[in-house]
């Protein structure tokens, strides 16, 4: 599967449920035409992932920002991208919306 084509750039997207669906959405659209079946058939999407000897994308996803993550504690805090890792930002936003994190761990640490 043309998967760099879809992590291309994803170590620093905030990815969403919604954002997740869809790109499982757009994954199975592309191994159904693979297969060359349709959803007609009712063919659950892990069989053809089976099949076709796949794992699902978000795994790619999630292996992709871990190896993000480990290469940014690696490098110095000199650099821009270590820095922008580390950086917290402050101030408010509109009611309703929740500041930017690049680390998940820091939500959880600030509603403590």
């Amino acid at each position: 599967m043309a998967v760099p084509i879809l992590i291309y750039g994803s170590e620093v997207w905030v990815l969403r449920s919604w954002n997740e669906s869809r790109i499982q959405a757009a994954e199975m659209r592309f191994l159904r035409a693979v297969k060359e079946c349709t959803r007609v058939g009712q063919i659950r999407n892990e069989e053809i992932r089976r099949q076709l000897n796949m794992m699902p994308i978000l795994g790619a996803f999630k292996e992709y920002r871990k190896k993000w993550s480990d290469h940014l504690l690696r490098l110095p805090l000199c650099r821009l991208p270590s820095q922008v890792r580390r950086n917290k930002p402050r101030g408010r936003r509109d009611i309703g919306r929740l500041r930017k994190r690049w680390i998940p761990e820091q939500a959880d640490e600030s509603h403590s």
